[in-house]
């Protein structure tokens, strides 16, 4: 015991050599073996704030890129694009083998109808084609005006749009119902319910509103830096028209064989020739589809790039191969569907016309019926697809994975989905209304103080002409200026479907524009909120069963 008591005594002792200054603990602590634990201990949190450190300054790379992963799947859907290729082929043969000898004899056709005065007040009046030309020049530029200003004030557009209503219904119902006019106050009692209505609904949806000009906003500054995808657009539009000449010249072909040159009997059934033209309407919607699709899902490849940072100077050949190769299957699918159904409203238009002129009634409003039906299904089949073309530029998905994608998101976020493409559409609506009267306007303009319209109006008359004139340039603007628009449209709703699933990309690559939808999308809108609170009573609802199954076990 005494020498037990002797040991300690030393430890003892040396305790207060512990306490000594910090210049000779350096030198003391090598020799302690005590000292190494205590070095471990220090190590271990400068380990673990080390990738707190890393986290804030977490490089791109870290996250791994999932822009077109699903191309992997070698040309899904191929089957469809070798389809749409093959009616390309056919429509390029009727043109060859059948339009262009019939145009050498069309003169000679049309002297049965007309004279030769009027056929050369016809060929005259190609310099008609000098006003298109003039409004798709003048449509563009203004397109690119209106982007810059949804870029810059897309918010205020949307609140005006609704004070718009609101002072219009409201200043309807005051002056109804002042004006001392017996029927005043019945009238006054529509415009005052959608008055309140409009401010309810303006109140409910302030926040989204906020989120929905930040998405504009990321979808025009995405087209803007990548200026290009413009011009690709412009020369789709270019590209359409010319397979527009194509399949006219292969119409006539076809249409003057079957009238004139064709001794058999299965030209003249009417059956047989509806569904000729019922096919040649088919190819010409659905590569008029196509083509608008590839710049979609072209667009939609290039915010994907932009949202995680990877956004170059290739950014766009590289989404417009995509789109032309390993995606051109799903684009060729889906537009298929919509040419269908669009093919169908055409075919029953025409059915319900003639039954006007043979004054069945019967037949014309069941056709009426019909055709509001199949037009229905036409922009509910468009409205899908749109947000289908997103997930097939944005992962390479086939068509149909695509639309189950879709699915998903409309069964569990439709309110959100509907109010965001409704703000954003409106806005897109209002430019294109512009772009079609300033179009109209041009043509109009171009008719009345150049000369380029005289053949025209000496083979019609001059109202018709007129008319026939500004009508054209007001369906160039609305036309060209929604093609162009399109490039918005697919650029928000991509914004959205990457908010709603990747939102930690943007947060690496454009911090700004994560913090203002992360404070909208949290604050404004509850979003997050929600979803906490809702898994916290999940899991409090647990709580009781877990612990009924402890006591079972028990």
């Amino acid at each position: 015991m005494a020498d037990e008591a002797g040991e300690t005594e030393p430890l003892v002792a040396e305790t207060p050599v512990e306490e000594t200054p910090a210049e000779e603990t350096p030198a003391e602590t090598p020799e302690e073996p005590v000292a190494e634990p205590v070095a471990a201990e220090e190590a271990a949190p400068a380990e673990e704030a080390a990738p707190a450190k890393d986290e804030k300054e977490a490089p791109k790379t870290e996250l791994k890129s999932f822009v077109g992963e699903g191309d992997s799947c070698h040309f899904p859907d191929w089957i469809f694009s070798i389809a749409w290729i093959s009616s390309i082929i056919i429509v390029i043969y009727l043109a060859w083998d059948y339009g262009f000898p019939s145009l050498e004899n069309l003169e000679a056709l049309m002297a049965n109808y007309v004279d030769e005065e009027e056929i050369d007040e016809l060929e005259t009046a190609t310099k008609v084609l000098y006003i298109p030309l003039y409004c798709i020049g003048i449509v563009s530029a203004g397109s690119i005006v209106w982007i810059i200003i949804m870029l810059l004030c897309g918010k205020l557009l949307m609140w005006s749009f609704l004070i718009a209503i609101i002072g219009g219904s409201g200043y309807a119902a005051v002056a109804l119902y002042l004006g001392g006019s017996p029927t005043g106050s019945y009238l006054a009692l529509p415009f005052a319910i959608i008055c309140v209505f409009m401010c309810m609904y303006a109140y409910m949806i302030s926040a989204r509103i906020a989120f929905a000009s930040v998405t504009l906003n990321i979808a025009t500054h995405v087209i803007l830096e990548y200026f290009s995808l413009l011009f690709m657009a412009l020369i789709m539009i270019a590209v359409t028209a010319v397979y527009l000449v194509v399949w006219f010249v292969g119409l006539i072909g076809l249409y003057i064989y079957l009238t004139y040159e064709c001794d058999d009997d299965e030209c003249s059934g009417a059956t047989n020739t509806l569904i000729i033209y019922f096919i040649m309407l088919l190819f010409f919607f659905w590569t008029a589809e196509v083509l608008k699709n590839i710049v979609v899902v072209t667009t939609v490849g290039v915010v994907a790039l932009w949202w995680t940072g990877q956004g170059t100077m290739l950014a766009v050949p590289m989404s417009f191969c995509r789109a032309t190769t390993w995606n051109l299957g799903a684009i060729c699918f889906g537009s298929l569907l919509i040419a269908i159904v669009t093919t169908c409203v055409a075919i029953i238009g025409f059915l319900e016309t003639q039954a006007k002129k043979s004054g069945n009634k019967i037949a014309e409003y069941a056709l009426m019926c019909l055709g509001c039906l199949m037009k229905c299904l036409e922009e509910c089949i468009k409205y899908m697809t749109a947000y289908a073309f997103c997930f097939v530029g944005i992962y390479g998905h086939s068509f149909m994975k695509a639309g189950y994608e879709v699915l998903v998101c409309i069964a569990t976020d439709l309110p959100l989905l509907i109010t965001n493409d409704g703000l954003v559409g409106t806005v897109v609506m209002m430019g294109q209304l512009i772009m079609a009267a300033g179009s109209a306007y041009t043509a109009n303009y171009l008719f009345e103080y150049k000369d380029w319209a005289d053949g025209l109006e000496a083979a019609t008359s001059e109202d018709d002409a007129q008319s026939n004139l500004v009508l054209m340039g007001a369906s160039i603007g609305w036309g060209v200026s929604g093609i162009l628009f399109g490039l918005i449209t697919a650029g928000n709703k991509a914004a959205l479907i990457l908010w709603k699933e990747k939102p930690e990309y943007l947060k690496e690559s454009h911090p700004a524009f994560y913090e203002e939808l992360d404070y909208i999308w949290t604050v404004s809108m509850g979003r997050v909120k929600a979803e906490a609170a809702a898994a916290s009573d999940g899991e409090k609802a647990d709580e009781p069963a877990a612990a009924e199954e402890g006591k079972e076990e028990a």
